[in-house]
């Protein structure tokens, strides 16, 4: 996914976090790679932004297919 193809969430999402040197996309993947779930991801994200963030679990989910950080089973 490129920065083109973001949603417009997660272009709010990747400005924020911008902030700390990183991406949305470089987040999730560091969150994955420590197994956090995707709930605490979520919560992660909203404290890390202050509130300004809140998205559920699903949310959370998906972006992660969007970025292809998770398989979608068929």
């Amino acid at each position: 996914m490129t920065d083109r193809s973001l949603t417009a969430q997660q272009r709010v999402v990747d400005l924020l976090l911008e902030k700390n040197g990183s991406t949305l996309k470089d987040w999730l993947s560091g969150r994955r790679a420590e197994s956090t779930s995707y709930e605490d991801i979520a919560k992660q994200l909203y404290v890390l932004t202050d509130g300004e963030i809140s998205i559920s679990y699903t949310t959370v989910k998906r972006w992660l297919i969007d970025f292809d950080l998770l398989e979608v089973a068929s």
